[in-house]
């Protein structure tokens, strides 16, 4: 029996653009003689339902399977606490043949724990990012990206650097209300990100004394532009993410951390979406 699966699983001071998108929905399967799907029961239990013809509804939402998903292909679901992996396997090899039964874990069927989103482990990531700074409206600050081993003994890493500067070029012609910031921007994925699964994003990294932010629940992200909160009210979609940005500023950080114009460094290893 094939288990429908569940959707694809979701920095500094910003997390990119969200959207809107629909509901998830479970593929129907066709109709076929009855099943048990026995998730994380052991396999009494399956047989006992198997006999009785037991339907236990069970809240399942985070794996997008619902009562009425199988009601109406006179499916049977059942959820228990108690079992294994193990036991499911024997429940199905001694009721294939005639019911069709299944028994598992519902951990098989859920997103694992924590995802990659970003992993600054070879130069290739390097293709996936975008500097940009003030100087791109005429102020004098500077950033760069290099992926190297930092002596951490920990292998490569990504080295965001630069140097943050408040001055205005001369002769510019911008008109700055503010300068002194830097930032990397991921380049537009391949579709979309979905971080549906999961509750935190957190990075890896090692600062120079600024101020740098490092896990971010997700209920927790407001809309920024250029690293400073905006008063916009935007949704944001965890499943579908189309970039993640960090920047690096002049004025602001807590009290005690470095701060103003001048260089910064900070070391990133990785960026991952957790299950907390």
């Amino acid at each position: 029996m094939d288990l429908p699966s569940p959707a694809n699983p979701t920095h500094e001071s910003s997390v990119g653009s969200f959207s809107a998108t629909s509901p998830r929905s479970l593929p129907i399967p066709p109709p076929m003689r009855p099943r048990v799907l026995c998730l994380q029961a052991c396999a009494q239990i399956g047989e006992d339902a198997i006999h009785d013809g037991q339907m236990i509804p069970a809240l399942l939402v985070k794996l997008g399977i619902t009562m009425d998903d199988y009601a109406e292909n006179t499916q049977l679901l059942m959820y228990c606490k108690c079992g294994n992996v193990e036991s499911g396997q024997s429940l199905f090899d001694m009721n294939a043949r005639e019911k069709y039964a299944l028994a598992w874990n519902v951990e098989d069927l859920m997103p694992p724990s924590e995802k990659y989103v970003f992993n600054f482990n070879s130069k290739e990531e390097l293709k996936r990012w975008h500097l940009y700074s003030d100087s791109e409206y005429g102020g004098l600050s500077s950033a760069s990206l290099e992926i190297t081993d930092a002596g951490s003994g920990a292998g490569l890493s990504g080295i965001f650097s630069g140097n943050l500067s408040v001055d205005v070029a001369e002769g510019s012609t911008w008109r700055m209300n503010r300068s002194g910031f830097c930032g990397m921007r991921s380049k537009k994925f391949d579709g979309f990100i979905d971080l549906d699964a999961y509750d935190t994003i957190a990075m890896r990294l090692r600062g120079d004394g600024r101020c740098y932010i490092s896990t971010i629940p997700l209920h927790r992200y407001l809309p920024t532009w250029r690293g400073n909160i905006i008063s916009a009210k935007l949704e944001m979609n965890p499943s579908r993410i189309l970039g993640m940005s960090l920047s690096v500023n002049a004025e602001g950080g807590v009290p005690g951390a470095k701060s103003g114009p001048g260089d910064f460094r900070v070391e990133i290893d990785w960026i991952k979406a957790l299950r907390t």
